[in-house]
């Protein structure tokens, strides 16, 4: 995948990260475009893009409470050792292998509607069904 195209479907993933693979695919076709010079703006967002409010302090300061025992920070659940990140780049690869459609069909197939909201047990199948889409 070319740098452009990866700095646009990032840029799409961080601007819709709920949103349907479709949506954030046409985001990311924008995005790339502008990069590319080939448009003078990006087009505005779809009017269904909802931009979640950034959360506020509590206002009462909390009473100190006896120190918790440091437990590992995981962002992903490990599922037979695949992440996320992993997921991401088996869509990414479909995506870069012009199988956008096939992509889409893929996460549907996996009740998501992109890689944000795959659960997390099934990140290892997705990625094996992913593989098995790039071989044909």
């Amino acid at each position: 995948m070319s740098e452009l195209r990866q700095v646009a479907l990032s840029a799409a993933i961080q601007i819709a990260p709920s949103q349907p693979a479709d949506t954030v695919l046409g985001i990311a076709t924008q995005v790339l475009a502008f990069l590319e010079g080939k448009t003078e703006k990006v087009v505005d967002a779809p009017a269904k893009v909802k931009v979640a409010a950034k959360p506020t302090a509590p206002k009462a300061a909390a009473k100190p409470t006896a120190p918790k025992a440091e437990q590992p920070k995981t962002e992903e659940p490990a599922t037979a050792g695949v992440t996320k990140e992993q997921a991401s780049e088996a869509l990414n690869e479909l995506l870069k292998a012009n199988k956008k459609a096939q992509a889409i069909e893929l996460l549907k197939k996996f009740g998501a509607k992109n890689i944000s909201t795959l659960a997390a047990e099934k990140y290892a199948e997705f990625v094996e069904a992913a593989e098995g889409i790039l071989l044909t």
